[in-house]
């Protein structure tokens, strides 16, 4: 591994643009690598990236199941990469492909929906770094993504992201009752000790009412959601 390593260097003036995955990685070169999660995913932040890759169907093109409308769905898909990311993690997926290399009515289905809330919400999705804690919330992600369409989220699952001095809290279930509570940033948190100047929802509107107390920060919604999953709040700090 070393004399590859090497060699990529020097070939490339001293610039390093090869990334290296591996599964099973022994902890002496954890640091040196990306650890590959295939089929699942990890339970919390790692301190160092890594990838889960996984597929909205089989790794092999399979006609069964399109003909019977068995593909992940993008709910479930988008759910995914939220949490992956929020823990510090890139999702790879694959979309099998039949034989002539066009996919199939119900992937091109599912790409729109994918693609539609990217357009929306990719703010808290690329050039993120994973926030103090991956989120907060009674449902528990990671583990392996075989046997099922994974977790059922409800209110109050919530994942983090940061980018410069902003936070976004992905909210994975629309409150029915319109009132989302973010216990992690009460204002007693440890995660978050600075005053908060807004609250504002991607796709919606820019600052929202919303009021904050020991028991967390206490966001009105507005009657409709600007997607149909993984609502993204946008909250920036006060300024000094």
């Amino acid at each position: 591994m070393a004399y590859y390593y090497n060699a990529n260097i020097r070939r490339n003036a001293g610039k390093l643009d090869a990334v290296f995955n591996i599964k099973n990685v022994p902890s002496a070169v954890l640091s040196t690598l990306v650890r590959d999660f295939e089929m699942s995913l990890a339970d919390a932040v790692e301190s160092n990236p890594w990838q889960t890759d996984t597929c909205i169907g089989g790794w092999h093109y399979s006609r069964s199941i399109y003909e019977n409308h068995r593909y992940r769905t993008a709910r479930a898909m988008t759910h995914l990469l939220v949490d992956v990311v929020s823990k510090n993690g890139n999702l790879l997926l694959n979309i099998p492909l039949p034989g002539h290399g066009r996919p199939d009515d119900d992937e091109f289905a599912f790409l729109d929906k994918f693609g539609a809330w990217m357009a929306l919400n990719s703010e808290a999705i690329y050039s993120t770094r994973p926030w103090k804690i991956h989120g907060e919330g009674p449902t528990k992600g990671g583990g392996s993504l075989y046997g099922g369409p994974g977790p059922q989220f409800v209110a109050g699952d919530i994942r983090f992201t940061a980018k410069r001095d902003s936070l976004y809290a992905i909210a994975l279930a629309w409150p029915e009752d319109r009132k989302l509570v973010i216990r992690s940033l009460a204002s007693d948190s440890p995660h978050y000790r600075g005053a908060i100047a807004r609250v504002g929802l991607l796709g919606s509107e820019s600052n929202l009412t919303w009021s904050r107390s020991a028991g967390g920060v206490t966001v009105n919604l507005p009657e409709k959601p600007p997607c149909e999953y993984a609502y993204v709040f946008k909250i920036n700090p006060l300024r000094e």
